[in-house]
């Protein structure tokens, strides 16, 4: 996150399954680079009269993008560990992932033990700013997990 940026919106596209690996699926989403992706449309028919001569494709602009291949440290690093400067100057933060279901929301946020994810490194760090700390500051530290479901 740059210094004085308040809003950072990234991407992560999630590694295909075996599942769709074995129907032949390809990514939707291809990143071009740290920032732009583009969604092709997996749908498209060459033999589509109608919009032959018109791209279905759609370009993203995002702070930060990840592919598949990018592991929860680099999600991390890119995305959740630019709010703990501002949380130890005592502002509220928040880091919020949103997508379909299956797209790897709880798996980027809760990760697992061998591979912890952005909300695990996120107090992993800030309690370790608190025990540096030297003066006789007083740290309330709340956070919350929530997880919404249609």
């Amino acid at each position: 996150m740059k210094p004085e940026q308040p809003l950072l919106v990234a991407l992560r596209v999630r590694p295909m399954n075996r599942t769709e690996y074995n129907r032949g699926a390809v990514h939707a989403a291809q990143i071009v680079d740290s920032s732009l992706v583009v969604l092709r449309d997996p749908n498209e028919d060459s033999g589509d009269i109608l919009r032959a001569h018109r791209s279905r494709e759609k370009q993203y602009v995002f702070d930060h993008t990840f592919g598949p291949l990018s592991t929860q440290a680099e999600v991390y690093q890119g995305a959740g560990q630019g709010v703990i400067r501002k949380v130890m100057e005592g502002y509220n933060s928040t880091i919020f992932a949103y997508g379909a279901t299956g797209t790897g929301k709880t798996y980027t946020m809760l990760g697992l033990e061998r591979e912890p994810g952005i909300m695990v490194c996120t107090l992993n760090e800030l309690f370790q700013h608190v025990e540096k700390t030297t003066d006789d500051t007083i740290y309330h530290i709340t956070m919350a997990y929530l997880e919404i479901y249609n």
